[in-house]
């Protein structure tokens, strides 16, 4: 409550005092380490964290903030190494899995990230994020039809009209760069349909039309 208040000085001064009563607190340590990130002091976060997983061996939240902090550091290996510790103690961490992927994706290690995917969704095969994610790898490895039926779930999951929109704007995306005109137009057509004000969708489709009239003349 503290933390959300922005009373983050407060926050950490609570949170060492109660470590200090009971220095075994494995759950004051990893919250400890949070406020301590929000308030940049990233080292001693991640001693807090550290110190959590001496006191508590299996804690997947804890490896899955260490991950993020190695993130935010550009240690990336040591990142994707926490986040697998946190799916290796819980399979269906859905964070560690995203955040795994994603940063594959974003290194250009597209097979890895489409094979950690697949891995996840054996454990949640209901999650919209990593059906969504799933849909921009195989739609960047080329691969329009399993894309699409990514796309499609993600769709079917989707758990806000947001995310819906978001969804079928992604997959306006894939059919209008394989030259699917028509099915573009409708996939962006779905997305503004539930969201008006879907600034990329909006574009799209009007790139998508100024294409579209240039074919028919």
């Amino acid at each position: 409550l503290l933390k959300g208040q922005n009373e983050l000085n407060e926050a950490e001064h609570l949170l060492e005092k109660a470590v200090r009563v009971n220095s075994k607190f494995a759950a004051g340590w990893m919250n400890l380490g949070i406020v301590k990130i929000d308030l940049g002091k990233v080292s001693e976060a991640e001693k807090c964290y550290l110190t959590a997983l001496q006191h508590r061996r299996r804690y997947p939240d804890a490896y899955y903030n260490l991950g993020n902090l190695y993130l935010a550091a550009k240690l990336g290996n040591r990142a994707v190494e926490a986040w697998r510790n946190a799916t290796n103690l819980r399979p269906e961490h859905s964070g560690a899995w995203q955040n795994m992927a994603i940063y594959l994706e974003e290194t250009d290690r597209l097979k890895d990230a489409e094979a950690v995917l697949h891995e996840a969704l054996k454990f949640i095969p209901t999650s919209h994020d990593l059906y969504f994610t799933l849909g921009n790898v195989l739609g960047k490895l080329g691969e329009i039809t399993r894309s699409e039926s990514a796309f499609k779930n993600a769709i079917k999951f989707s758990p806000t009209p947001q995310k819906r929109a978001e969804s079928f704007a992604n997959l306006g995306v894939l059919f209008h760069r394989a030259k699917s005109y028509h099915q573009a137009e409708e996939a962006y057509q779905h997305a503004l349909q539930i969201s008006p004000e879907h600034s990329a969708a909006k574009s799209n489709l009007q790139m998508l039309r100024r294409a579209m009239s240039k074919v028919q003349t």
